[in-house]
């Protein structure tokens, strides 16, 4: 049931766990406009007050978890496990601070937010989407506009961030401004900091542990003797630690998986791909040696975390949610889990998620415990909390802000949520119909369309065409959309290059943020948002590249090795190696970053006698494809750091469509893909075919 607000609500019968006064007992809590009023065993409850019956349940108060990239499509995972306040630490600040708000933070509902500032680096970081400092000087004013900024919107951060890359004087000045605004920053200690400097600039907020092991050692590495207490003694005083165990120990709880976590299913597709990106690594580590160093690692951060305990050092939860295998909500649980596993006492973990947790974000008048004057965020478990923190999960009922939310509302909120994700889903998988890329006058070869598929995740959708335009010149051509993500729209790459005799003689190449009504965004004089053209200097083989921005020169580039291949069309890739490349090198050009500048890659090509199957090893992995006679697209997938690839066939939707495929290239012998296509990924496929071409005498 919802109960409104400006209203007396009575919790009744509940074993209630104030977390700041006695110990548990019976009791009754009186909550008025989401405030709790008074808590007792012999309250009279005021004449109309709505009687919630909690009687043989365990009253507590809400979770906090102080370390999660909040995204609010995850609101009913975060109440579903009973968090009801969250500080975020790596989203998009001025999102964070509308999001914040109590008109949207109460629309679904969702926990309470706390925002802080960007993640604070230095130039030597390594975690994309941080805030990059400057020297010294021009970083007072980077740090001291954002805080004006956010004091102009007349809003307010709880918190600083940082990671490890930031200097000496970053790290000092990021300190005085928490400082100055009344906040704390938090993070880990800078490399090449010592523990006892970072105490002395004035940093209490400790984020994991690994930075305050001795330079250059990690967990597994340190040797067996190694005294956790001695180390756990320089944190004792001003320092308060949040120790994320669960960042190394979800390898091992998720090494073995046979079955994807229900949860992936509730998370949206960008998050689903992570998931399985991560996942697969796990499963990959636990059949390497790797795994035992993973163990070992947990069993020594439990060790630490431990030691923390017995020399009085504060710990904070923050799940970090939500990484591969750490989900929003549950995720925390998890954490407190890995605290048990420790030697934590439930109830001491209980403690550290709530009263412990609003204290260290300066929140303790508001929140973390069930006392007059505090904010009504409670939740009712099933079984006592001092025996198992297991307790913790799924709760039967979420008072969040004074609203009262059933057990069976949670669980349809997941389910409405799982429910929306399927439906995302759906529509991103959806066919999507694009123009063909703008071609010469010829026979046209090969048409069709493929999928750029990551983990089951849609990703881009391309349109390809070859055009045999004579005098022994073969056109490439693709339409390339790239679907939107949370934190991007969607964009759309051109590419068109003309190779005759096994190089690229020309080509065009444009990329656009696409408009929701599919239009490209350009600039008043037509111009794509970033466009480049190649062309042969004269009486070589070799490529000018010049490039254009909203049609403004950017630079000229001459290659020095002979182009075979400009990147960009996932399945044409493997077209004109077939085509075109000898076994072995090969060079392509392909264009990264914001300012899409010009890479050469060298691309080795190996053509396998068993089955025909094209492979291409580059800097930045490995490609495997496969094409029929007529040169059909059958498969492709591409192993890269970021996880796998994999490049899909679109079959025909409509008879209208059907009437575009065309596959007619000839392809040169021992390049036609001779296997099941259904099967190439199968070591036992590959086998066969390799046996069955020897007892042809092929």
């Amino acid at each position: 049931m919802n109960v409104l607000l400006l209203e007396t609500i009575a919790f009744l019968g509940a074993t209630v766990h104030t977390m700041g006064g006695p110990d548990p007992s019976v009791a009754t809590v009186l909550v008025t406009d989401g405030v709790i009023t008074a808590v007792g065993a012999d309250l009279e409850v005021p004449e109309g007050a709505k009687e919630v019956d909690l009687t043989g349940l365990h009253l507590v108060p809400g979770l906090i978890d102080s370390v999660v990239t909040f995204d609010a499509e995850h609101d009913a995972l975060y109440l579903d496990a009973g968090v009801t306040l969250v500080r975020d630490s790596g989203s998009p600040t001025g999102a964070m601070l509308m999001e914040k708000t109590a008109s949207m933070r109460d629309r679904q509902p969702g926990p309470a937010l706390f925002s802080t500032s960007p993640v604070f680096a230095s130039q030597m970081t390594t975690q994309p989407g941080s805030f990059v400092l400057g020297p010294i000087l021009q970083a007072r004013e980077q740090v001291g506009e954002i805080m004006g900024l956010v004091d102009q919107a007349g809003m307010e951060l709880e918190s600083l961030s940082f990671d490890d890359s930031v200097t000496v004087e970053h790290h000092a000045l990021l300190l005085e401004t928490a400082k100055e605004n009344g906040i704390d920053a938090w993070g880990p200690i800078p490399k090449g900091m010592s523990l006892a400097r970072a105490a002395e600039a004035g940093q209490t907020m400790l984020i994991g542990l690994d930075s305050v092991l001795p330079l250059g050692e990690r967990f597994e590495t340190l040797p067996d003797a190694f005294d956790f207490g001695e180390l756990a003694k320089g944190l004792k005083g001003q320092w308060r630690v949040v120790p994320l165990l669960m960042g190394t120990a979800r390898i091992v709880r998720f090494a073995e998986l046979e079955e994807e976590p229900e949860v992936l299913r509730a998370l949206s597709p960008d998050y689903q791909v992570a998931w399985r990106s991560d996942l697969e690594n796990f499963g990959i580590l636990a059949r390497s040696p790797g795994m035992a160093l993973a163990k070992k690692s947990v069993a020594r951060q439990a060790q630490f975390a431990s030691a923390l305990l017995s020399a009085g050092v504060p710990m904070i939860p923050g799940s970090g949610a939500p990484s591969g295998g750490i989900a929003p909500g549950s995720g925390l649980v998890d954490e407190l889990a890995e605290w048990a596993r420790a030697g934590i006492a439930p109830y001491d973990a209980l403690a550290a998620a709530t009263v412990h947790a609003a204290k260290a974000l300066g929140a303790e008048d508001q929140r973390g415990r069930i006392a007059p004057g505090l904010i009504a965020d409670m939740i009712a478990l099933g079984s006592d909390p001092r025996r198992s923190v297991d307790a913790l999960r799924k709760p039967e009922l979420v008072c969040l802000r004074g609203r009262v939310i059933e057990r069976f509302e949670l669980d349809e909120n997941v389910n409405a949520l799982v429910a929306l994700q399927k439906a995302n889903q759906e529509a991103r998988s959806a066919p999507i119909a694009l123009v063909a890329p703008p071609m010469p006058a010829g026979d046209i070869v090969l048409d069709g369309y493929a999928n750029l598929v990551t983990y089951g995740n849609r990703d881009a959708v391309e349109r390809y065409q070859v055009v045999d335009a004579g005098g022994g010149t073969m056109v490439y051509g693709a339409r390339v959309r790239i679907l939107p993500t949370a934190t991007s729209p969607a964009r759309e790459l051109v590419l068109v290059q003309h190779i005759k005799a096994n190089v690229v003689s020309k080509f065009d190449v444009s990329l656009d943020a696409i408009e929701a009504d599919g239009s490209p965004r350009r600039d008043d004089n037509g111009n794509p948002a970033f466009s480049a053209r190649g062309t042969q200097v004269l009486g070589t083989s070799k490529l000018n590249i010049e490039r254009r921005r909203f049609g403004q020169h950017l630079g000229n580039l001459k290659a020095a090795e002979t182009i075979g291949l400009v990147e960009g069309s996932s399945v044409l890739s493997g077209v004109i190696a077939a085509m075109h490349f000898p076994e072995g090198a090969s060079y392509a050009v392909e264009f990264e970053g914001s300012m899409m500048e010009p890479v050469v890659d060298r691309v080795m090509a190996a053509f396998s006698a068993a089955d025909g199957r094209i492979s291409l090893n580059d800097s930045r992995g490995l490609r495997v494809m496969g094409f029929g006679p007529g040169a059909e697209f059958l498969f492709g997938a591409r192993a890269e750091n970021e996880g796998r690839l994999d490049f899909v066939p679109v079959r025909p939707w409509s008879p209208e469509v059907a009437q575009q495929y065309v596959a007619v290239m000839d392809l040169p012998e021992g390049r036609v893909f001779t296997g099941d296509p259904e099967r190439w990924n199968d070591p036992t496929a590959a086998a066969e075919a390799a046996a069955a071409k020897k007892g042809d005498g092929k």
